[in-house]
């Protein structure tokens, strides 16, 4: 846990658009979540899962 810790402070994002695989749900929208409340300029989700995308994308937004 301590090398993720480390690694997410080394990850600059401000600025940055990410493009999340799966994130919809799980670990995706964890990723998701993280990358939007760390900064980066756009979060785009994809999923075979429409409305959990839509649901992912909507919590980004209130997240920063």
């Amino acid at each position: 846990m301590k090398r993720a810790r480390e690694a997410e402070s080394k990850l600059p994002l401000a600025g940055r658009i990410v493009f999340v695989s799966g994130g919809g749900n799980g670990i995706g929208r964890a990723g998701a979540l993280c990358f939007a409340s760390k900064g980066a300029a756009g979060v785009f989700i994809l999923d075979v899962d429409a409305d959990a995308a839509e649901a992912t994308a909507t919590l980004c937004t209130e997240q920063g």
